[in-house]
């Protein structure tokens, strides 16, 4: 939806989320959560950037991508 993503860092949002994108925040850390939270909704984000990175996270982009791979190995 071309929106920034606040989250902490975990798993997979530390591969997905960047400055560009979103903000991330060490887990258990309610204080810099919200803290991330208020920057974030007063940063100016540029939402056509944001929505590109997702876009290659998007499952029928994935799938493109394990069908291809699939289909190399078995060559």
């Amino acid at each position: 939806f071309g929106v920034p993503i606040v989250t902490t860092e975990n798993g997979g949002s530390l591969d997905i989320i960047n400055e560009e994108n979103g903000l991330l925040v060490p887990p258990k850390k309610s204080t810099r959560l919200s803290e991330a939270i208020v920057r974030a909704l007063n940063k100016k984000w540029d939402r056509d950037t944001i929505q590109a990175s997702a876009e290659k996270y998007r499952w029928e982009n994935i799938i493109k991508k394990y069908l291809e791979l699939y289909k190399n190995v078995l060559k």
